[in-house]
């Protein structure tokens, strides 16, 4: 299995698999009988897929050789649009959830913003690659569409970056300045910032969503955190680009789950219990109240990435497994 995803209703999942020619299988939930099987869609298997916020399409993208983008009318089985995605990985597809007919893609070094358009041979996507401009390319784990179409998208080196059409609008930089402030009558157009450009995390930012529901930008990193960032802050972010880039803003909360972590992925538990389950990238689990009120709980523990080997034990019903992060697990 290359990816999953879950419809907005969360009565249905979509497994898109890897191999030669593979399919994307859609079960029902909670009893996982198959549903539809998506044919054709990519060569070598599945990086990343998304449901409309009607659950009506869905969007895949595969991985290389040919790196393409589909979109679904999956409750017919049948191909809407398809068009190649990229030259390079992508990591991510997403519905915007505000327009059905808006998506974005990111990976190596870019971002591109999709629109499904009529035109007068048909339905068409057309992609417009995002312009870095001043600020450094940079690898996009992760992003989330605003209401207004605007794009809030993580970057390799920790920043958050906001997009306006195809170009960066700003680069968010964290300082306890104000914005107006930013500048003295030493610093002019052109000249260094007077300000330390802190990013929001150290070791980069995987995960980012906008939680509807606090108003907030939240994010995680490599520094072991979960941040949460104002939305009508970052919404209404302006600089004058001749002088920099960069908006100053700080954290309106920030919760450590271990300085040993790594946070590639978090999700708020369903319910009233008001906590986190984290993938650390370093290979754990943990759950986490989402207002940091206590300690992590690590869950579960496991390999960081690839499993070099594997023995069985001959006397009784264990398994001792190796991996490539050198860690060793008797199951």
């Amino acid at each position: 299995i290359g990816c999953f995803a879950v419809s907005p209703a969360g009565d249905m999942i979509a497994l898109g698999c890897v191999g030669t020619k593979p399919n994307v299988y859609i079960y029902d939930f909670p009893s996982f009988t198959l549903q539809k099987i998506l044919k054709t869609g990519t060569e070598r298997g599945y990086a990343s897929m998304s449901f409309t916020a009607d659950g009506e399409k869905l969007s895949t993208v595969g991985m290389k050789p040919d790196f393409l983008l589909t979109v679904w009318d999956w409750k017919n089985e049948r191909i809407t649009l398809h068009t190649k995605a990229f030259g390079q990985d992508v990591y991510k597809v997403a519905f915007s959830q505000d327009d059905p007919g808006r998506l974005t893609t990111s990976g190596t070094g870019h971002i591109r913003f999709w629109n499904m358009t009529k035109t007068f041979t048909g339905l068409k996507l057309q992609g417009e690659i995002g312009k870095f401009g001043k600020i450094d390319l940079s690898d996009i784990e992760d992003f989330v569409e605003l209401p207004d179409g605007k794009v809030i998208s993580s970057s390799e080196s920790g920043y958050l970056l906001l997009w306006e059409g195809n170009f960066v609008k700003c680069r968010f930089v964290t300082s306890s300045a104000k914005p107006e402030l930013m500048y003295d009558a030493k610093h002019t157009a052109g000249n260094d910032m007077i300000f330390g450009d802190v990013p929001a995390h150290k070791g980069g930012i995987f995960c980012l969503k906008y939680d509807r529901k606090r108003n907030m930008i939240v994010t995680s990193g490599g520094d072991g955190t979960i941040k949460y960032w104002s939305f009508p802050e970052i919404d209404v972010a302006e600089v004058d680009s001749d002088i920099t880039m960069d908006y100053p803003i700080e954290p309106k909360t920030t919760v450590t789950v271990s300085a040993d972590a790594s946070i590639k992925y978090f999700i708020e538990s369903p319910g009233e219990d008001n906590t986190f389950l984290i993938e650390d990238g370093n290979g754990a689990l943990y759950r986490q109240p989402c207002d940091g009120s206590a300690p992590s709980e690590k869950l579960w523990e496991f390999h960081a990435g690839p499993v070099a080997g594997v023995a069985a034990s001959p006397v009784d019903h264990f398994c001792v497994t190796g991996g490539k992060d050198g860690k060793v697990f008797c199951w």
